[in-house]
């Protein structure tokens, strides 16, 4: 038995609010320190543009499964392509050069004067203040 679109919609948000209340609550009960704040014995480790992949992957994968698997009645119309293929074009632009640790030599915007291995972590060294 197929759930019509608004009930499957409805039923996804309430799931999502039933995680993120689960999810807030073990967080609160176990902990979980990130950053400088963790602890160098921590069980999982990710360089930041790994994880900032993973978390971001999603995002690409799922519209350009849906757009190769499914007949998607919506794509039919000119604008939800374009809008589409807008989104699908911003997060490839953003993927590829975190992906393939470049980000300071993005292809579609100019170059900064200094590389982010010269600047360094210059907000936790400006002891908290923002410059």
């Amino acid at each position: 038995m197929e759930l019509a679109e608004p009930s499957l919609l409805d039923a996804l948000s309430y799931l999502e609010c039933a995680l993120g209340i689960l999810i807030f609550v073990l967080l609160k009960l176990v902990g979980s320190p990130y950053g400088r704040y963790a602890s160098q014995h921590s069980a999982w480790r990710l360089a930041a543009p790994t994880a900032w992949a993973l978390q971001e992957l999603p995002s690409l994968a799922v519209p350009l499964f849906l757009c190769a698997g499914t007949p998607a009645e919506r794509l039919r119309w000119w604008p939800n392509r374009i809008l589409l293929a807008m989104f699908i074009v911003h997060y490839v632009q953003r993927f590829c050069p975190v992906g393939s640790r470049h980000a300071d030599q993005h292809s579609l915007r100019p170059h900064p004067k200094e590389s982010q291995a010269a600047r360094g972590d210059w907000i936790q060294n400006s002891k908290g203040r923002l410059i």
